[in-house]
């Protein structure tokens, strides 16, 4: 009695379909996490400037109170202090911004893709 053929592949090129897939899907989750990491730099140096912007602010600011303290003994304390007091708004506003601009959840949608992936992976093998 002769076998009965079958139309299914050897379990070799299977093997080896899997292998290419899986190294597709690997270099595809690299750009797209390299795509990924490079919008978070930007955004990165987005609050590094406004906090340097805020910094910068205060350090005007403290200036300024030190010229308004030198004026509250003899010179007109009032303006200075104004101004200083403006520097600090400015200041505050700078950080918030620069807070609110940080990245939240740091990878998270590479991370989500991967998971997914590994169960898709795992579902295949199994």
């Amino acid at each position: 009695m002769k076998p009965a053929e079958t139309n299914d592949p050897p379990v070799a090129e299977l093997l080896r379909d899997a292998m290419s897939d899986v190294r597709e899907l690997v270099k595809l989750e690299v750009e797209l996490a390299t795509d990924e990491v490079r919008a978070q730099l930007r955004a990165t140096l987005f609050a590094a400037i406004a906090f340097g912007v805020a910094a910068l602010a205060v350090l005007v600011a403290l200036a300024l109170f030190a010229v308004a303290l030198v004026f509250a003994l003899g010179g007109t304390a009032g303006v200075a202090a104004a101004v200083g007091g403006g520097f600090v708004a400015l200041a505050a506003v700078a950080a918030a911004i620069g807070y609110g601009a940080l990245p939240k959840n740091p990878m998270e949608e590479t991370r989500v893709r991967v998971l997914s992936d590994v169960a898709l992976i795992k579902e295949g093998i199994a």
